[in-house]
């Protein structure tokens, strides 16, 4: 399994890859699959997603799934919603150069509107510009044959989900978002050819 994309696909917020995103989908794919797993990480704070096409994608090894999360910095740098589908839609035709038809999983947008570290109004506005860059990630993965849209409503107000910026989840919100991450990576995986 690979894991791509922005800072919470680094583990921001944990205090090591065991406990961020990766870590924790690998362990929920394990108990899901009943086989190990192995994973690995080509993600940077900060990156968007045309940067993480020219940067990262090219640090992909073979998998036999790639898990993306983008999404937030598109939102910090007000991308507008039609840019952000011609970049995912670039982004999703690079992994499969690198690694030909390989299933994608695209995490869903965070609820951004419920983020305690964001003041209102901001919060609220921000929010709004979350759910709609959302239906983007939504309608590319629609178009994409194997690539699946993966919404997951994390209980952000759940004592200890954040780390501690109040942004980035924690070692628990890594583990809960995994966890409903992982519940569409089994189907993934049967449906596609394993990659060599």
């Amino acid at each position: 399994m690979a894991v791509l994309g922005e800072s919470t696909a680094a583990g921001v917020g944990a205090t090591t890859h065991e406990e961020g995103l990766a870590g924790c989908l690998a362990r929920a794919l394990a108990v899901r699959t009943a086989r190990p797993v192995s994973w690995q990480v080509a993600a940077r704070s900060g990156v968007n997603t045309r940067t993480t096409l020219a940067e990262l994608v090219p640090l992909l090894e073979p998998a036999d799934v790639v898990v993306v999360a983008l999404g937030v910095n598109e939102l910090l740098e007000l991308n507008q919603p039609s840019r952000f589908g011609r970049e995912l839609r670039a982004l999703t035709a690079g992994v499969r150069e690198r690694i030909p038809g390989v299933p994608i999983l695209m995490a869903g947008m965070p609820p951004v509107g419920r983020f305690p570290a964001l003041p209102q109004p901001l919060r609220a506005v921000m929010g709004l510009r979350a759910r709609a860059l959302d239906r983007v990630i939504q309608e590319v993965a629609a178009d994409i044959c194997g690539v699946t849209h993966v919404a997951v409503d994390v209980p952000v107000e759940l004592a200890g989900f954040f780390a501690r910026d109040g942004f980035h989840p924690s070692a628990t919100g890594y583990a809960t978002w995994a966890e409903g991450l992982a519940d569409a990576l089994p189907g993934l995986l049967t449906r596609a050819p394993a990659s060599t």
